[in-house]
């Protein structure tokens, strides 16, 4: 071991698992394996590798699922990785089409791009001299296909000839190098409201977001699903479920009984995993024309039957007339029927609710006088689905295996929001959930952003999502504890703030070695245990970024979505991208924004004298103010991830949306002055149609028409 160095890679054993050496102490060397290491005994072989833990860059990663040490699991045979399993990160057998951009006799510096593949239809892969190499081009290969390995360029530096192929390693923990950092002034935009407007990013920006999940459960205890053993009510089946998960997310039991789940249209046997407990704020319930009953969330989908197929739709946007699939008399031979929705209901209070975790047909059969499909639940990822980003790099890290499951199977179906093509091919997937190794949680952060710099050196916006940075901090814990170190505050190693700041100030907006521009903008999400931001890995992360996003528990029960907290949330950015706004979206926007905050603190300090006194006591001015606050936040804030305009809002659109709520909030000043009251301006026209505007505004022409009203107030 005395020619072995520090953060060398090795393999371990007869069965090669792979290791990194962290400490050396004479001829000892200690190991961090990335596998579990059951079964090693004295005498096994270790072998170096003579290199650092590097990842494999080059055509053929977009649209690739990785574990967390860049190894391909498309390429896995069976249900499980296996122990010692290595293969390339890029297939090395595939050819790509190249296209030379240098000629023979031209020189070339590290970074410059020597020609390009159209990797996919949005992504035309670079191919750039790795840095730290530059020269005279000696021989170039002609337009063909090539595999990555095949040596596409020689050049002459310094006496030598060096061959260039498609393909560069890097070391994941050294900053890929740069020409120099810059300030950015362009957003980066994700369809999301609240972040757009009141709490933006900067491309090349970072932010944390902590906060529990809001994971919407749908279903009453008294619900009864129909098993194989029956009707049981869910209350029941939580009785009867074994190993009890407890988190700010609710409360999971483990089950294995079988239930009808709908599959392409059609009712089939499933099996449902697990049943979830949590509370909610409110319930919908609806009543059909059949004789159905039916008490869900607000946020719980039920199939729509529409005139182009079937659409899953929250039960808070279901109205008087749509038309249910639901499963007919015969159901257990797989049929359905159509019953129209004759009266929609909510109720508030404080209610427990449930549901089951049905993972293939996510759906299972219920009802008590007559069967009804209802909708588990489903986490989607908004950011990472629609914003503008040329590339997204999502690192799950730690997180629960289903939710990466459900990321998986949702992204192949989206389309990005520009250019209209699959998602997945400007992609990259890094798998590394809680029941894999706890080491390599804390590699496969750094494997995300050496993917996401090497796409920004070729002149892209790239975004890295980490779900989540507290299971990263875990991981440093569990290792500096093996290795005996003195541990700092909750048992983390003293080091954790200068990792987490060493990770954070790799994002930015950088001119490139090549002479570019590209980014790289980092959005981690906190997980702090009980909510407690106090917490260590919270209070240094907080320290390194400069936005801030809240997800408040209180807001996700509700079923307000995206449940980013107004009052305690913040960005930095907001003033230096204000010229943005103004130079491409409106001259107004910058006011209209500062006027919608400035109602939302006032309403939120009027709140308190409204709990105790009620809303009687209070002026009409400030009736309008608490109005429009509440307009602000049904009709602006609060955002569907199921509704097909809904879901993405462009820049314009939100600019639109939140200048119909403070025009109607300014005209109704005037009509207050001249004897109206906040009651007679909620009962007009325009009043219910600027709530109702989020789902339909989609044209200029829709904006003035609208406008028109209210002004007409």
């Amino acid at each position: 071991m005395e020619q072995a160095f520090m953060n060398e890679m090795v393999k371990v054993g007869e069965l090669g698992l792979i290791g990194e050496i962290v400490r050396r102490e004479g001829e000892n060397a200690y190991i961090q394996v990335y596998e579990f290491t059951t079964g090693l005994r004295p005498g096994e072989p270790v072998v170096g590798l003579g290199s650092p833990l590097s990842v494999m860059l080059g055509p053929g990663m977009l649209g690739n699922i990785y574990d967390g040490l860049q190894r391909p699991l498309s390429f896995i045979e069976g249900y499980t990785i296996t122990r010692g399993y290595s293969a390339d990160a890029i297939d090395t057998r595939k050819k790509w089409k190249f296209v030379p951009t240098v000629k023979s006799g031209e020189k070339v510096n590290e970074g410059s791009k020597i020609g390009y593949v159209d990797e996919t239809e949005l992504i035309r892969h670079y191919i750039m001299v790795p840095p730290g190499l530059s020269g005279q081009v000696i021989d170039i290969a002609p337009e063909g296909n090539y595999t990555v390995n095949d040596v596409i360029l020689e050049i002459e530096s310094g006496g030598q000839r060096h061959g260039i192929s498609m393909v560069q390693k890097w070391p994941v923990r050294v900053p890929r190098p740069f020409s120099e950092r810059i300030s950015s002034s362009e957003p980066l935009i994700t369809g999301q409201r609240v972040i757009d407007t009141f709490f933006p990013i900067a491309k090349g920006g970072s932010v944390a977001v902590p906060g529990g999940f809001g994971t919407g459960k749908c279903l009453l205890p008294e619900e009864h699903v129909a098993t194989d053993s029956g009707l049981i009510r869910l209350k029941d089946l939580w009785k009867i479920g074994s190993e009890e998960i407890s988190s700010s997310w609710g409360s999971l039991r483990r089950l294995s009984v079988g239930v009808t789940s709908i599959v392409n249209g059609e009712l089939k046997r499933s099996r449902s995993l697990g049943v979830f407990r949590d509370k909610s704020d409110s319930i919908v319930r609806i009543t059909t024309r059949g004789g159905r009953s039916i008490d869900v969330t607000p946020s719980h989908r039920l199939w729509k039957a529409t005139e182009s197929g079937l659409e899953e739709t929250p039960a808070i946007y279901l109205k008087p007339g749509d038309r249910l699939l639901e499963p007919s008399e015969k159901w257990e031979l797989g049929g359905t029927e159509v019953d129209i929705i004759d009266k929609v209901e909510i109720e508030h209070g404080r209610f427990e609710v449930y549901d089951l975790v049905v993972p293939y047909g996510h759906s299972f059969v219920g009802g008590g006088k007559r069967a009804v499909i209802y909708h588990n639940t489903v986490l989607l990822h908004q950011i990472a689905s629609w914003a503008n980003s040329k590339v997204v790099v999502y690192v799950g890290c730690g997180e629960r295996g289903n939710e990466m499951v459900e990321l998986l199977k949702t992204f192949p179906k989206l389309n990005d929001p520009i250019s209209g093509k699959p998602i997945m091919e400007k992609s990259i997937m890094i798998a590394n959930v809680s029941n894999m190794p706890v080491a390599a949680r804390e590699a496969s952060i750094y494997v995300g952003i050496t993917i996401a710099e090497y796409f920004r050196d070729q002149g892209y916006d790239a975004l890295l999502l980490a779900d989540s940075t507290s299971r990263w901090a875990e991981a440093l814990r569990e290792i500096s504890g093996r290795l005996e170190e003195i541990p700092a505050e909750e048992g983390y190693p003293a080091y954790l703030a200068s990792r987490i700041a060493s990770f954070y100030e790799r994002a930015g907006a950088y001119r490139t070695l090549g002479g570019d521009i590209g980014s790289v903008s980092i959005v981690g999400a906190v997980s702090p245990p009980g909510g407690d931001f106090t917490e260590p890995v919270t209070t240094h992360t907080l320290r390194y970024v400069k936005a801030f996003w809240l997800l408040d528990p209180n807001l996700a029960y509700s079923r307000h979505y995206p449940a980013v907290n107004w009052t305690s949330s913040y960005s930095s950015y907001a003033d230096q991208l204000e010229k943005w706004w103004s130079s491409n979206i409106a001259q107004d926007f910058p006011e209209i924004r500062r006027k919608a905050l400035d109602i939302l603190f006032k309403a939120d300090e009027l709140s308190n004298i409204v709990r105790l006194l009620g809303p009687e006591v209070l002026p009409e001015e400030e009736k309008l103010v608490l109005e429009t606050a509440n307009m602000i936040k049904d009709g602006f804030l609060k955002q569907s991830a199921y509704h097909e305009i809904d879901r993405y809002s462009p820049p314009k659109v939100q600019y639109q949306l939140l200048k119909l709520i403070i025009t109607f909030y300014q005209r109704g000043l005037e009509k207050l002055s001249s004897g109206s009251t906040v009651d007679q301006l909620k009962s007009t026209e325009a009043h219910g149609q600027i709530l109702r505007a989020k789902y339909s505004l989609n044209s200029d022409e829709a904006f003035e028409e609208l406008m028109k009203k209210v002004m007409a107030i």
